[in-house]
């Protein structure tokens, strides 16, 4: 009787939330541990809730980066200024980047007075580690 209950579940559910799939296989599995494909349907949907976990976490990462104020990547801004003729006048204008799968490509344009004190308008991009890390400055315009 409780079979046919999850079965319904099952087959009534319109969204296709692997979570609450899991857990009706899961139990499924329980009351029919022979049954291949109730254990089958349950690493599936297994693996589906381990993989989203794990992207979200990662969205959280790469999003953690950057500012929300300015949308500046933090770690990218603290080496430009390191470089910079005068720290002080870094202006950031516009930060974009491109998800690599295993980097982020980030572009960072700004402002800041050079040598000469006049302002120019710059640009770096660098090749940075899903956690932050600044692995290679690409460009340095």
């Amino acid at each position: 009787m409780r079979t046919e209950e999850l079965l319904s579940d099952l087959e009534s559910s319109l969204e296709f939330n692997h979570e609450k799939r899991r857990d009706i296989y899961s139990e499924l599995t329980r009351l029919h541990p022979n049954n291949e494909e109730y254990r089958e349907s349950l690493s599936f949907h297994s693996e589906k809730v381990i993989e989203r976990r794990q992207q979200a976490v990662r969205q959280e990462n790469i999003e953690s980066q950057f500012s929300s104020w300015d949308g500046s990547h933090r770690n990218l801004e603290r080496l430009i200024k390191s470089s910079m003729n005068d720290p002080d006048s870094y202006d950031h204008v516009e930060t974009t980047f491109t998800d690599n799968g295993d980097h982020l490509r980030v572009l960072t344009k700004f402002r800041g007075r050079n040598a000469f004190g006049g302002v120019v308008l710059d640009s770096v991009e660098a090749k940075v580690a899903i956690n932050g890390q600044i692995l290679e400055v690409i460009d340095n315009r």
